[in-house]
């Protein structure tokens, strides 16, 4: 889905699409990598999925935002009435 908005409005989807990079980057990080730290409580590991999760809620905020607004836009415009 991301792709299809940077492809339609590249202004409108880039912010989203670091989002989902920072997002991509830190699980990789995190489970192939270095997963074992993770279980053993080490806090770098920790801050690094917490930051994932904060990307995530962040992510999520964006989305209901911007249904919002194409719901708001949906609703301004009038029906075409016939004659």
């Amino acid at each position: 889905m991301i792709i299809a908005g940077l492809t339609h409005d590249w202004e409108r989807w880039k912010v989203p699409a670091a989002l989902l990079m920072g997002i991509a980057i830190t699980t990789f990080v995190i489970y192939p990598l270095f997963y074992t730290p993770l279980i053993h409580a080490h806090p770098v590991m920790a801050a690094i999925l917490t930051t994932r999760n904060v990307l995530l809620v962040v992510l999520l905020w964006w989305s209901v935002k911007r249904t919002a607004e194409l719901g708001r836009k949906s609703q301004a415009v009038p029906e075409a009435r016939t004659a």
